[in-house]
């Protein structure tokens, strides 16, 4: 394992993707050289490095729009994606997603779902990968739901997930809930907040805790109210699995 740190200025949170040309895996960071969203004045920087041998290169155009660097990209058959920002200069755009093509290093805009942002500041759009799909997630404070938009060649399709009755993942009383996967067998999303885990059956649609910080005792009185875990899907495994044939030899 070989630990690394991208030169020069600080970058936004990388995202590792695959380049299906060379057959090889890749890490892209986005980073602000300038940025004030009052003026919509911004310069920006892309960093791609092959993890063979972790030669990090700046690439000589920039991302043509200012998109939300603090969220890792969603990386989906060979491209990458980042939400666009809003503000008032004419680059910022809302309603607009980043994509770059890893086999060709280039940048294109493709329109993000009809999403209606509440003016408070309230409701936020997340990019996730599902299924194998782009999707984009609108969650709202006000009525408590998630709208996961998934993209396909004909558009985007819209589905709704009602999440008042359950706070521990309600857009309300959550900083932050994602989709991580939907189970291939029964259509269940599996969501995370960084406090909880839980199953939503899109067709029962009902929710079904698996884990939470909440119900564990982690000290004297203390049950985890300041603590995050953090939840990864694995496709692969890493370690090969225990076999109880090796033991009964």
């Amino acid at each position: 394992m070989r630990s690394f740190r991208l030169p020069g200025q600080d970058y936004g949170s990388p995202g590792l993707g695959y380049d299906p040309s060379r057959e090889e895996h890749v890490v892209v960071c986005l980073g602000y050289t300038r940025l004030c969203l009052v003026t919509g004045e911004y310069a920006m920087e892309c960093a791609v490095w092959p993890l063979r041998d972790l030669r990090p290169r700046t690439l000589a155009s920039p991302p043509p729009i200012p998109v939300a660097v603090y969220l890792p990209p969603v990386h989906v058959g060979g491209k990458m994606y980042w939400p666009g920002i809003s503000g008032s200069g004419a680059a910022a755009d809302a309603a607009a997603i980043l994509v770059f093509d890893i086999s060709t290093e280039t940048f294109e805009v493709v329109p993000a779902p009809p999403v209606l942002l509440d003016a408070d500041g309230g409701d936020r759009m997340i990019l996730a990968e599902l299924a194998g799909k782009l999707c984009a997630v609108h969650l709202s404070v006000n009525t408590e739901t998630m709208t996961v938009w998934s993209k396909s060649a004909e558009g985007w399709r819209e589905n709704v997930i009602e999440l008042g009755q359950w706070p521990e993942f309600s857009p309300r009383t959550t900083e932050l809930v994602m989709p991580m996967a939907v189970d291939p067998m029964d259509g269940q999303i599996l969501l995370d907040t960084g406090k909880a885990l839980g199953y939503y059956g899109t067709r029962s649609r009902s929710l079904e805790t698996v884990y939470s910080l909440k119900s564990q005792q982690i000290g004297d009185g203390d049950n985890g109210d300041d603590m995050l875990f953090i939840a990864t899907v694995c496709e692969d495994s890493l370690l090969r699995p225990y076999d109880r044939m090796d033991r009964v030899r």
